[in-house]
């Protein structure tokens, strides 16, 4: 029989996911942190008059995303998983005030945390077993 495991499912999505022959198997996390160090290049583009990609940042954006989502893969690796549904991803992007050489400038860190619930396919498992108590209360 299936172990108990924690989702972030609602019931209803829960009760379609057992209908097409899925069923969910643990909570799956990623999280990364990414300091971005803000060199004088990176400041003089910052207060230029042109519309231009600042590639520092949009690579630590994209490496923070990356880390998260791979943590998150590993995790449903373990528990043997073919996918996860219910995905939900939060980012921020906080500012850090930094001061050298009476210049003052930002450095930022950029967080990205994605989890949702990891299932297995199980095509042939037959019908859906009828809800039943697990611990008399």
């Amino acid at each position: 029989p299936p172990e108990p495991f924690l989702s972030g499912l609602s019931g209803q999505e829960f009760w379609t996911l057992l209908k097409t022959g899925s069923r969910p198997v643990g909570l799956v996390f990623g999280n990364s942190a990414h300091y971005v160090h803000t060199n004088w290049q990176d400041r003089r583009r910052a207060f230029s008059w042109y519309n231009q990609e600042m590639p520092q940042y949009t690579q630590s954006l994209y490496q923070a995303q990356r880390g998260a989502f791979g943590r998150m893969h590993g995790q449903a690796a373990q528990h043997q998983a073919h996918g996860i549904v219910g995905l939900h991803i939060e980012h921020s992007l906080r500012r850090i005030p930094m001061r050298q050489n009476d210049v003052e400038y930002e450095d930022y860190v950029v967080e990205y945390i994605s989890w949702g619930t990891a299932i297995l396919e199980a095509p042939h498992a037959g019908g859906v077993a009828a809800p039943a108590m697990i611990r008399e209360l």
